[in-house]
């Protein structure tokens, strides 16, 4: 009984353990880090197929799923045309 009553607060700890833990083990999954000097440009010189397969050029005002994939690059258009920012999710 009491090494029942001893494993109670282990499950309980257990169970607040954050669902993005394994997440951050490797935060560049996309190689975003590896194309940092996109930022700057004007989207007109992307070449989009030499983007990985996941990936998505998300211009201002466009809708796009809130969902987190770490392998999807995502890279952001201003509404100056030109490349914002480059990151995974």
């Amino acid at each position: 009984m009491k090494f029942i009553l001893a494993a109670i607060p282990l499950v309980l700890l257990a169970a607040c353990q954050s669902p993005t833990a394994g997440l951050l083990e490797n935060p560049d999954l996309c190689k975003a880090g590896a194309r940092q000097s996109l930022v700057g440009t004007p989207i007109s010189s992307l070449d989009q197929s030499a983007l990985p397969k996941l990936s998505r050029v998300i211009h201002p005002k466009s809708a796009v799923t809130m969902d987190y994939r770490q392998d999807r690059l995502n890279v952001y258009v201003g509404e100056d045309g030109k490349i914002e920012k480059v990151t995974c999710g």
